[in-house]
């Protein structure tokens, strides 16, 4: 009897302590931080190389804890340059009349040039939007021909990647007006002027911009673009090599040489032109 009295005894308080238990680990689940279980968010971790990438543009994006995803990073680049242009080869034919003539020798275009090149680049993550502007000192202009090439260009890069100064990519550019040819071939009584079609390119690109030593670093970029429309056939190769000082509030300033080479075809009703440049330039910059 005495042992089934004990029994009894400490049976009773048994139901509210278990409701105790239960109401505890409640609260418990109550204070601890929800995590997300976002399935694409844990198929994205699973990839490393693709969660890197994203990583670098929006820190947080691909991680399922994180409670906050930061913007994606905003840059520019601002960059100013002088050339010296040296038309290596230049032709104009006319298939109707089987006629060709040189530029300089038959239509007086001089060789060489100074123009100067200012741009202007904006970056949002991996997409960059850039300006040209290309001002002439002088014309490809002689007694029998004129050939104006116009003076803005725009351009995008997408950067395939990007990680501890390099950046490497795709581009496109397009002239923002129509470059035209003009000549007069009064021996043979034939005369005309054309507007050409805006040259459009695609190409790759290049830029490494190390961290430096004592402030000082190399900088480097490298840029190819070829035509993408066959009656103004447009490519350009571009290589440029220097060094930039010490990132302060106000960005980083650098200074680079260079040397750019163009390739230009022209087939357009009634005429055909060959005309390559070879260019040396030196530059500064400013990164922000």
């Amino acid at each position: 009897m005495l042992w089934i009295k004990l029994a009894k005894t400490l049976a009773r308080p048994l139901p509210a302590l278990t409701l105790l238990i239960f109401a505890a680990t409640s609260c418990a689940y109550a204070q601890t931080p929800w995590v997300s279980t976002d399935p694409v968010a844990d198929l994205i971790s699973k990839l490393p190389f693709f969660r890197t990438a994203l990583e670098q543009d929006q820190p947080g994006l691909t991680n399922p804890a994180a409670p906050l995803v930061q913007p994606p990073l905003v840059r520019a680049e601002f960059r100013f340059r002088v050339l010296y242009t040296s038309m290596t080869e230049g032709q104009l034919r006319v298939p109707d009349l089987g006629v060709t003539a040189r530029f300089k020798g038959d239509l007086g275009i001089p060789n060489n040039l100074f123009m100067c090149e200012s741009m202007v680049r904006a970056q949002i993550a991996r997409f960059s939007l850039r300006v040209h502007y290309e001002g002439y000192f002088s014309t490809f202009s002689g007694a029998l021909a004129y050939f104006q090439w116009p003076e803005f260009r725009i351009g995008g890069d997408v950067d395939l990647i990007e990680r501890n100064g390099l950046r490497c990519g795709l581009n496109v550019d397009m002239c923002t007006d129509r470059p035209s040819l003009s000549f007069n071939l009064p021996w043979l009584g034939v005369s005309d002027f054309q507007r050409l079609n805006r040259p459009v390119t695609m190409g790759v690109h290049a830029a490494w911009n190390p961290f430096g030593w004592g402030g000082l670093s190399s900088s480097f970029e490298v840029r190819c673009r070829w035509p993408m429309q066959q009656d103004v056939r447009l490519s350009e190769y571009e290589i440029a090599a220097g060094a930039k000082g010490p990132t302060t509030v106000l960005g980083t300033t650098g200074l680079r040489a260079g040397w750019r080479y163009t390739i230009m075809d022209i087939a357009s009703p009634g005429i055909e032109s060959h005309v390559k440049w070879s260019a040396g330039f030196a530059e500064v910059f400013c990164y922000f």
